[in-house]
């Protein structure tokens, strides 16, 4: 089976105003649905109010302005769970 490049990771990415059904995403909330981005309908960087994002990825949380640094991380995370290779979007 063919695996996603980063560039075709990249473009499974949508915006959702709730991600709470995201598979890497642990926090409490607050103040109600957090916002951010969706890649592969399963994994998701959590946006912030400051123009910033959120990445959890195991035990290793990442806070940068820089999305596509954080898309890469998480693209790394995909392909070691082998999500990058389980259907191509």
């Amino acid at each position: 089976m063919q695996r996603l490049t980063f560039e075709e990771f990249r473009r499974t990415r949508r915006h959702s105003q709730d991600l709470g059904t995201c598979e890497n995403l642990w926090w409490e909330p607050t103040g109600g649905p957090a916002r951010g981005f969706v890649y592969l309908d399963r994994l998701c960087i959590k946006e912030l109010s400051d123009g910033k994002y959120h990445l959890t990825v195991g035990e290793d949380e990442l806070v940068c302005d820089k999305l596509e640094l954080l898309e890469r991380r998480l693209y790394e995370f995909a392909e070691a769970k082998g999500y990058t290779s389980e259907t191509m979007h």
